[in-house]
C-alpha cells in the first residue's frame, strides 16, 4: 500500500513538474514520509551486496526529480556519520551540491510559506566541506613545520581542532612549548593551544591562555578549568580578573577554585565596573549573612559599590534584605545604616 501511494505521489509530482522541471513539489508531512519509506526501500531493493557504483547509478540515473531529491536524502543519512568518503561518494555528492530543491514542505514557523523539505544541496555542500577539511588535518598532522606555518597564517578553525586530534601522542608537548610564546599572536594561534590544553590537560597552556589570549580562547579556558576542577583554576581566576573582557566568569572561576575564600572577595569586587553586578548577584544567592555583611561595608564603601550592595539586598527578596535595602535607599548620604535602621 505504502509503494501505491508513493507511486501516486510521483505522478502528482510528474504532472506538476510538465509545465517546468525546475517547479518544485509541495507535500504534506505525511506525504513526504511515505516518499522517504519509498525511496529507503527502492534503495535497499538490489540487497546489501550492491556496491557504491550501483547505489550511485540509482541516484544519479533517477529521472524523476522527486524521487531522485528522496533517494539522494536517504543515501546523505546513511553516509553523514562517516568521516572519510571513498571517490565514488565523493563524485556523487559533488553532483548532488549542484541540485535545487524539488521538494518543498510547509513551514513550521509561518503558516501558508513553504521551505525545502530536505536540502539535498546544502547537505552535500557541508560534507564535502568536512571532506576537505580532513584531507587538510590528515596533511598538517604528519607536517609539524606545515602546521605551524599554517597556524601563523590563520589556518580555519575547524581544520585547527581536526589536526589537534590527529596529533600522536609524541607530537604534542613539542607543539605546546611552540604554542606557549605566541598565545595572543593570533586565533588560529589561540584556537591551538586551547584544544591541545583541553586534550593534554596542560596546565601552562590555559593560565596563558587566560591571561593573554584572544578574549573567546581565554574564557574558554576559564570555563574549562572550571568544569574540569582544574587544579590551577586559583591561578587563572586570578589572571580572569585582570581581564574585565572576560567578565562575569572571572567571579565563578574565583567561586569554583575556593568558595568559602572567593565569597569574602566578592565584597571587594562591588566596587568594580566589571565585576560587581556579577558579585552582587553572588551575594544575592546566599542572603543568610548578607545583612550584616552590607552594615559591616556599607561605611567604607564607594558609591558604585553600595549601588551593589542594595542590588545584592533587592536580588535575595528576603523580608530583611528587602526591608534594608529601603531604608538605605531613602537615606542615601548615611554613612553606615546601623543596627538602629533595622525595625
Amino acid at each position: 500500500m505504502i509503494r501505491t501511494f508513493a507511486c501516486l505521489l510521483l505522478l502528482f509530482a510528474a504532472c506538476g513538474n510538465a509545465a517546468g522541471d525546475a517547479v518544485p513539489v509541495r507535500l504534506d508531512p505525511l506525504a513526504l514520509r511515505v516518499l522517504l519509506d519509498d525511496a529507503r526501500s527502492r534503495l535497499d531493493a538490489s540487497g546489501p551486496q550492491a556496491g557504491a557504483e550501483a547505489r550511485a547509478a540509482r541516484i544519479l540515473g533517477e529521472p524523476d526529480p522527486v524521487l531522485a531529491e528522496a533517494l539522494a536524502s536517504v543515501w546523505i543519512d546513511r553516509v553523514v556519520s562517516r568521516d572519510r568518503y571513498d571517490d565514488t561518494e565523493r563524485k556523487v555528492l559533488r553532483r548532488l551540491e549542484a541540485r535545487e530543491p524539488a521538494i518543498l514542505v510547509p513551514h513550521h514557523e509561518h503558516p501558508g510559506r513553504w521551505m525545502p523539505a530536505l536540502q539535498v544541496g546544502r547537505r552535500a555542500a557541508n560534507l564535502l566541506d568536512h571532506a576537505r577539511r580532513l584531507d587538510r588535518a590528515d596533511v598538517l598532522a604528519d607536517d609539524g613545520r606545515a602546521l605551524r606555518e599554517a597556524l601563523l597564517a590563520g589556518e580555519e578553525p575547524r581544520v585547527v581542532d581536526l589536526v589537534i586530534d590527529r596529533l600522536e601522542a609524541a607530537d604534542r608537548p613539542a607543539l605546546a612549548t611552540w604554542l606557549l610564546p605566541r598565545i595572543g599572536s593570533g586565533s588560529a594561534i589561540d584556537r591551538a593551544a586551547l584544544r591541545l590544553g583541553r586534550t593534554a590537560s596542560d596546565a601552562d597552556l590555559l593560565q596563558v591562555l587566560v591571561e593573554a589570549g584572544n578574549v573567546d580562547a581565554a574564557r574558554a579556558a576559564l570555563l574549562h578549568g572550571i568544569d574540569s576542577a582544574h587544579a590551577d583554576l586559583a591561578l587563572m581566576a586570578e589572571s580572569a580578573l585582570g581581564r574585565p573582557e572576560i567578565g562575569g566568569l572571572a567571579v565563578s572561576a574565583l567561586l569554583a577554585a575556593d568558595p568559602e575564600q572567593g565569597r569574602d572577595r566578592l565584597w571587594g569586587l562591588l566596587g568594580s565596573e566589571a565585576f560587581g553586578a556579577d558579585a552582587a548577584r553572588r551575594l544575592a544567592a546566599e542572603p543568610a549573612d548578607l545583612v550584616a555583611g552590607v552594615e559591616e561595608a556599607w561605611g567604607g564603601a564607594s558609591p558604585l559599590a553600595r549601588l551593589r550592595m542594595r542590588l545584592a539586598l533587592q536580588l535575595a527578596a528576603t523580608p530583611e534584605t528587602l526591608e534594608l535595602a529601603a531604608t538605605i535607599g531613602r537615606e542615601p548620604d548615611r554613612s553606615a545604616p546601623g543596627p538602629e535602621v533595622r525595625r
